[in-house]
């Protein structure tokens, strides 16, 4: 059976890496104020609706060099600037996917040479609520 198409799908290209949560501190960097404002910029001219419950937020991450690092140490701030951007209404409901990442060996062979910069991939669409026939099941057991 086919899965039905989603409405409210937003797909962002955001040609920055946000900043890592190993580098973060308690107050905000001028790294993170240029990154918020840079995503807030291109959800303007993308005219992205603002995402309100429970969201499912996808990420593909492309690193511009052969660092290793942690895919999962970018989402803090991403998912902060989706919020200060007006896209998210809180990052509290936002899921966060991270599908895959690219490193430079990857790059040349798969991606266009506009990406080889690095940044970050991104998918929004609501959360579709599961059917979960076996919670039910628990419950009535107990």
């Amino acid at each position: 059976m086919p899965r039905p198409r989603r409405r409210n799908r937003v797909e962002l290209w955001i040609n920055h890496l946000p900043p890592s949560d190993n580098t973060r501190q308690r107050w905000t960097t001028t790294e993170q104020k240029e990154f918020y404002a840079f995503v807030k910029i291109v959800a303007e001219k993308m005219r992205v609706p603002k995402f309100v419950g429970k969201t499912v937020v996808e990420y593909v991450t492309v690193w511009p060099d052969m660092r290793h690092r942690d895919a999962g140490n970018y989402w803090k701030c991403l998912s902060d600037a989706l919020v200060k951007a007006g896209v998210l209404e809180d990052d509290r409901w936002a899921i966060p996917r991270c599908l895959w990442y690219f490193g430079r060996e990857e790059i040349a062979a798969l991606l266009p040479d506009w990406m080889a910069q690095g940044g970050i991939w991104v998918r929004i669409y609501p959360a579709i609520r599961p059917k979960l026939p076996f919670l039910r099941r628990i419950a009535n057991e107990s």
